[in-house]
């Protein structure tokens, strides 16, 4: 019988059999290497934070990042978790954001730097519970607070617009 493996529990294979070997290699002027050792320490920091911040598992969390480690750690805790996942482009306009976050309805938006005031205006317009991340957020959490970590099956939302500029769901 063929056994069915979810991603994470590929994700935590790989992590185990090869722990030095990189996981992500950034491509831009800070040259940032991460090990699968040290991105699974980044992707448990990321839960501690859920937890601190009471975001509870089955929660619907949208990203506002740029293709980032922070973006793709943000994806793999959401996974491991059990949170429901649905990232917004970073380069949208205010008004695909607007009308992103109306269509998903998500419980929190995670943003980096890089967005704008006016795109921030948008989560408090919505009265959505909006975090700023960065790696360095991350990397400043004990990782002595991991010991209540369990892992659940995550779930990924995406939508996409189509040729009519209609926005579509997969769930």
């Amino acid at each position: 019988m063929t056994k069915i493996r979810s991603f994470i529990e590929d994700f935590n294979s790989i992590v185990n059999l090869y722990p030095e070997r990189i996981a992500f290699e950034s491509i831009k002027e800070d040259e940032t290497i991460i090990t699968y050792k040290n991105l699974d320490i980044l992707i448990k920091k990321m839960l501690v934070l859920f937890s601190e911040k009471d975001i509870k598992p089955n929660s619907l969390i949208c990203s506002i990042f740029p293709n980032s480690l922070e973006s793709l750690i943000l994806f793999l805790s959401c996974m491991r978790g059990g949170y429901k996942y649905a990232p917004i482009h970073f380069n949208y306009t205010q008004k695909e954001v607007k009308d992103s976050i109306n269509f998903i309805k998500p419980d929190y938006i995670f943003y980096g730097d890089l967005v704008s005031e006016e795109i921030i205006s948008l989560f408090e317009n919505h009265n959505t519970n909006s975090i700023k991340i960065s790696l360095s957020n991350l990397i400043d959490i004990s990782e002595s607070k991991f010991n209540f970590l369990s892992e659940n099956n995550g779930k990924l939302y995406i939508f996409t617009s189509g040729t009519s500029g209609k926005q579509k769901s997969i769930v």
